[in-house]
């Protein structure tokens, strides 16, 4: 029986946090952090290894941070190109920048039939995961 929601085609969920790798610890060690810009080209690799795989359809987090935004441009400027990607569409929630984005997002997914998740973030986001 397939969850609610769910559909015959492939599709994977993508929780990219925002705000991860930005924590004092991290500060203090002089460690490496993901920027913006790193997190949509991650995201836009993930799309289009999943679309040569078969899945036509990305349900992803929504997010404040500006992940959003760039990759909605990226996108667009890869279809203006005739590339060939996934549709992506966001899952149906207010991001608050809690984790409770991550739960929120996880069981949406889990109910809109999603398989699979690919999880950016730190220890903290694979956990609420």
């Amino acid at each position: 029986m397939s969850a609610p929601g769910a559909s015959s085609a492939p599709c994977i969920g993508i929780i990219a946090n925002p705000v991860s790798a930005r924590d004092i610890r991290r500060i203090i060690a002089n460690a490496g952090n993901l920027q913006i810009t790193d997190r949509v080209s991650i995201v836009m690799r993930v799309m289009s290894a999943a679309g040569a795989m078969g899945v036509k359809k990305v349900l992803m987090m929504p997010d404040n941070g500006g992940i959003r935004a760039m990759l909605t441009r990226n996108l667009k400027r890869e279809h203006e190109m005739h590339h060939a990607f996934p549709e992506l569409e966001f899952v149906d929630m207010e991001p608050t920048t809690t984790v409770n984005d991550t739960f929120t997002a996880a069981r949406l997914m889990r109910q809109a039939g999603v398989r699979a998740i690919v999880v950016l973030g730190g220890d903290g986001t694979h956990r609420a995961v």
